[in-house]
């Protein structure tokens, strides 16, 4: 994989994790398209970082459980087992 492809990957997601940010709010402060960030956090972050990748992951799936008001008992504790390892 190219390297700046991951050096971007790898930015945007520790972005994310961070701020807790959406797609959205990432493409927007990346200067990117919200369609590049969703490829790089799916596809791409995690043949570059594994552990990252399921960081993110995790908060993806928080994120999409937030926008669609269902229980987020089992996500967020996946989410906040998920953070604990970053941290």
């Amino acid at each position: 994989m190219d390297e700046f492809l991951s050096l971007r990957c790898t930015e945007a997601a520790r972005y994310m994790l961070e701020h807790h940010a959406t797609v959205r709010q990432t493409a927007a402060a990346m200067g990117l398209s919200k369609s590049s960030v969703h490829k790089d956090m799916c596809k791409n972050l995690p043949k570059v970082d594994p552990v990252l990748g399921q960081q993110v992951a995790a908060l993806l799936k928080y994120n999409k459980c937030q926008t669609k008001n269902c229980t987020i008992s089992f996500y967020n504790k996946f989410y906040l087992i998920s953070l604990s390892l970053y941290l």
